[in-house]
């Protein structure tokens, strides 16, 4: 069996990987206490779950090998799936960075005579994983990126 892994199939598996770790995240920040729990944003599921969809379908069409027609449309839909995917993943981005701002600012920059019981270690914890959430998400999003301008297929060195 030929070895089919590229620099573009690594990337998408990066990419899967990071949006996979945002994602339990995200679960780990609605479900922990602190002002973000029980903060589901159900859009921002949705999206990163169609977003890792469309990776783990990219993935897979670059591991067949189909000659002909149907190949070139494999190919196409492939492409548009390396393309979709990122688009996913900042639409989930965006959506759950909407809805963390107020909290963060209230969390950050609450006034100095309630900033003591704001900033309790449980409301801080919160911020911080959201925080790291969103920059796993932004990593995800630079990884399918490059995915999408990455090929797809080890060229064989003949």
């Amino acid at each position: 069996m030929k070895n089919k892994l590229s620099a573009g199939m690594i990337a998408g598996c990066v990419t899967l990987v990071l949006s996979l770790v945002g994602f339990i995240l995200y679960l780990v920040n609605i479900n922990a206490s602190g002002y973000f729990q029980g903060g589901s944003v159900p859009q921002a599921q949705l999206f990163v779950i169609l977003g890792m969809i469309t990776i783990v379908a990219g993935i897979c069409i670059s591991f067949v090998d189909i000659k002909g027609v149907a190949g070139k449309v494999a190919d196409i839909a492939g492409d548009i799936l390396k393309v979709i995917s990122p688009i996913l993943i900042s639409a989930s981005l965006m959506t759950l960075v909407g809805s963390r701002v107020e909290g963060f600012a209230f969390i950050y920059f609450s006034n100095a005579d309630v900033l003591t019981e704001v900033q309790s270690p449980a409301n801080l914890s919160s911020a911080h994983i959201a925080i790291a959430n969103i920059v796993v998400m932004a990593i995800a999003i630079v990884a399918g990126i490059v995915w999408a301008f990455l090929g797809k297929k080890r060229q064989s060195s003949n």
